[in-house]
């Protein structure tokens, strides 16, 4: 029953690479400023550490997808056993 999904993600998929969004959804309402995403630069190399990963932050912005309004963090990951660079947006 699509009417239960939060989130669709539709997209072209012809390209050698292709991207993956990975999205959260709250059951409680967040506010999209300032504190927030600061407060998300901050969680998130805390959360990915406790996993043993490795994270870098390189930017971070209030941003939007069509009319929905996001907070959007871009970082780099080096994962355990894992030999490349990942990185997410």
């Amino acid at each position: 029953d699509l009417s239960k999904l939060s989130v669709v993600v539709i997209r072209n998929g012809e390209e050698e690479f292709l991207e993956n969004m990975n999205v959260v959804v709250e059951k409680q309402q967040m506010p999209l400023d300032e504190k927030t995403l600061q407060e998300l630069v901050s969680f998130l190399p805390q959360q990915y550490k406790s996993m043993g990963a490795d994270v870098t932050i390189k930017k971070s912005a209030k941003t939007s997808y069509g009319s929905n309004e996001s907070l959007m963090v871009e970082s780099t990951a080096r994962l355990p056993g894992v030999p490349m660079l990942l990185q997410q947006r």
